[in-house]
């Protein structure tokens, strides 16, 4: 039997074969192992990539499959899955109010850009939005904001608002 006195593994010791950005995980046979074509973190950013080495986005995904996103609730209440975007100014240390027209969160939608089916494409112009702005100046008793719908018309690169529904329409 073999007494280890030192860690095989610690945090600041060296990983023989490790590579930079790898995410670390129990494979075959658990040994340890990495993929970070799949898996990856950089570590200047704060990103982490889920089918990328190179993410762009605190958390990136990228899949040559259609992506799922899944939330499941199991609760004894009426409370079910949500999504919470929160807005401020500042830091995270010193946050401050949102101000009139920021943006309090957005879904955005860009499809596959290039000049014919054969030239590698880009994801450069959005084609539609929808989100939350405020129309005020937020305090404790005021956090008015309204919900917009745009989209950018044929032939064109432009966004406009098509709907928006505030206190006052719907």
């Amino acid at each position: 039997m073999r007494l280890i006195t030192e860690p095989y593994l610690a945090i600041g010791l060296p990983l023989v074969g490790g590579t930079v950005g790898s995410i670390l995980f129990v494979g075959a046979g658990g040994l340890i192992a990495q993929d970070n074509a799949n898996f990856f973190w950089d570590d200047t950013l704060n990103f982490v990539g889920i089918g990328t080495s190179a993410p762009v986005a605190d958390v990136h995904i990228k899949s040559n499959t259609q992506v799922e996103i899944r939330q499941e609730t199991f609760v004894a209440s009426s409370v079910g899955s949500t999504i919470h975007f929160n807005k401020a100014r500042g830091t995270v240390v010193a946050p401050r109010r949102a101000l009139n027209d920021d943006v309090l969160g957005a879904v955005r939608w860009y499809g596959a850009q290039a000049a014919d089916n054969v030239t590698n494409a880009t994801f450069t112009n959005e084609s539609g939005t929808f989100g939350m702005t405020m129309v005020e100046d937020a305090t404790a008793s005021a956090v008015g904001a309204q919900f917009f719908l745009s989209s950018v018309e044929p032939a064109s690169v432009t966004s406009s608002n098509r709907l928006i529904i505030d206190s006052t329409q719907f």
